[in-house]
């Protein structure tokens, strides 16, 4: 008897309308290895573009990251202050008697140069960590993190007068920019403080989850280090490089908290580093009011500074059960008929830059 060959049309129809589903099918699988592509122009991560940054990360959805942009401070670039050192030696040290005003002690300008880093920030999620304990086992606690990036723009911003008016003026600088980060996470109402605190066991778990495809890659050719790297908050104190037009070199950092209070509703994250802008001044007492350094004293008593902070606004319109990143949304929300906090008007905005 002859053997029967295997016909093609033999086969069951559903294998066929399998196989034509699959060459239809154009493929989703995305390429491991980070491309060299330039953005476009016009493309911005102000405006979550489709276009990954720098051509090193995944891109994001349009809204998903919000870039906070850099904003000049005329008054960050100089201040006046009487040296209070000097004067508490000697109250008249170089007054003349032609004019007391010119006395070389007293509203003295101190120029300061001033830079800021545009920092871009992702949502607010959380996520389950088995943290160690000092007993030998694993806690299973969630942890709440908000994943950025930095970018040092290449611009700064110095002293001028021009026409008796003083302004800053904006200069391009190719220096790299030194970034010491400080997070701090407060809620309104109660108050409490959470400083962002360093969780190695997680940072692994975050990168899986942000990019498992391609890994949070960083400056790899300008600052050299692992191929897969997101940096802590202590790892994120370095030189960040600037700009050049076309490549954004921004370096990934993220900030982590754990044992957060289920029951906050709003709160704010404050942010420090960004910028090397500060205010400070010196604190008079008595009457008349006279400085309260006197001979003598460490250098700096009474003297108060503050450092620019960047403020960003969170609310989250749930309760202590079952808590999930998807209800916190970014910025301020005003209660219909009621203050419950009694912030000042200024501060009801997403985001808002003060000295503190």
């Amino acid at each position: 008897m002859r053997a029967l060959r295997p016909s093609w049309w033999s086969f069951p129809v559903i294998v066929w309308i399998g196989l034509a589903v699959v060459a239809c099918t154009p493929s989703q699988a995305q390429s491991r290895t980070p491309g060299k592509v330039v953005p476009k122009p016009g493309n911005s991560a102000k405006s979550g573009g489709n276009v990954a940054s720098g051509g090193r990360f995944r891109a994001t959805a349009p809204g998903v990251e919000v870039t906070i942009p850099v904003e000049s401070d005329a008054g960050a670039t100089f201040s006046r202050h009487d040296m209070v050192e000097v004067l508490a030696v000697d109250p008249t040290f170089g007054e003349r008697l032609a004019s007391k005003a010119l006395a070389v002690a007293k509203d003295v300008v101190f120029e300061h140069e001033v830079y800021m880093l545009e920092i871009t920030l992702k949502p607010m999620r959380m996520i389950f960590v088995d943290i160690p304990t000092t007993e030998g086992r694993f806690d299973r606690k969630q942890i709440w993190y908000l994943l950025y990036r930095v970018k040092n723009t290449g611009k700064v911003w110095k002293h001028s007068v021009e026409g008796g008016n003083a302004k800053p003026v904006e200069v391009v600088s190719d220096k790299p920019i030194r970034f010491i980060p400080r997070f701090t996470l407060e809620s309104w109402k109660p108050k409490k403080i959470y400083p962002d605190q360093i969780i190695p066991v997680a940072i692994p778990e975050i990168e899986k989850r942000e990019d498992a495809g391609r890994r949070l890659k960083n400056v790899a050719d300008v600052v050299p280090e692992p191929a897969a790297k997101l940096h802590n908050t202590i790892e994120m104190m370095r030189d960040i490089p600037p700009s050049p037009e076309g490549l954004d070199l921004s370096v990934w950092g993220v900030a982590t908290w754990e044992d957060i209070d289920p029951t906050i509703d709003h709160f704010s994250v404050f942010i420090q580093g960004l910028t090397n802008a500060y205010h400070w001044e010196d604190a008079k007492a008595g009457d008349p009011p006279a400085y309260v350094y006197k001979p003598g004293n460490p250098l700096g008593t009474g003297r108060k500074r503050t450092q620019k902070t960047l403020r960003i606004n969170f609310w989250r319109p749930s309760d202590r059960y079952d808590e999930h990143e998807e209800e916190i949304r970014f910025g301020f929300w005003e209660h219909q008929g009621e203050d419950r906090f009694g912030i000042k008007p200024e501060e009801k905005v997403d985001y808002l830059w003060l000295y503190r």
